[in-house]
């Protein structure tokens, strides 16, 4: 977790467990929200459709059969062409820059579907990771109270991608210099409403952010 004043990150020991503090508590709340609960609920099994990819590839090896069916049918007649032919040099010579061309369509198709493959991949993994951090959402009030202190922090890490504070001359007695926290997963609009309307000891902003790969 990132904590970042003036737009630098600070490695303060007591300023970080300060502020660790705030955005547990302000976590506990967030993830207390009915609101919040229910559209998590909505999201964990809702599948990214890839229903355009597997079209993509199933194109491609359509058109690759209809190649390799080309090819074989081209090479049998190069087979066929007679010795005694006077043409039969020529006929070679063009029909195998036509083979020629037969295979760069093949790999050019294979390699598209491999990008296709890689994509379809990329899509699963991040419903996996997106489904883990939202089912680790539902049980954070049951479950990080019992947690170590390294396990703790692993979460928060896991949850959060930047703390940005208020300047430090702005501190007031009683309230969090926390300016806006950055999370690794949407919250909509009503919820930070909400919150921010309800919410006491911390006074932040919470946006849409996507932790750094």
């Amino acid at each position: 977790m990132r904590i970042l004043y003036n737009g630098q990150c600070k490695k303060n020991a007591i300023l970080g467990e300060w502020i660790e503090a705030e955005v547990i508590a302000y976590t506990k709340l967030l993830v207390s929200n009915q609101k919040f609960v229910q559209d998590i609920q909505e999201k964990i099994g809702k599948r990214v459709d890839s229903s355009s990819i597997n079209m993509e590839i199933e194109n491609f090896q359509s058109k690759i059969v209809i190649l390799q069916r080309n090819k074989s049918k081209l090479e049998q007649d190069i087979d066929n062409i007679a010795d005694d032919d006077r043409n039969a040099k020529r006929k070679r010579e063009d029909m195998n820059r036509r083979l020629d061309k037969l295979y760069e369509e093949i790999y050019a198709i294979e390699d598209n579907i491999a990008d296709c493959e890689k994509r379809k991949e990329a899509v699963e993994h991040n419903i996996l990771t997106t489904e883990s951090i939202y089912s680790l959402l539902l049980a954070f009030e049951q479950l990080f109270d019992k947690m170590n202190r390294e396990d703790k922090r692993k979460i928060l890490e896991s949850l959060i991608s930047a703390v940005y504070l208020y300047p430090k001359e702005t501190w007031q007695e009683k309230r969090s210099p926390i300016k806006e926290i950055r999370y690794t997963f949407p919250v909509s609009p009503e919820v930070m409403q909400e919150i921010g309307e309800n919410v006491s000891s911390v006074e932040t902003v919470v946006l849409m952010s996507r932790k750094d790969s």
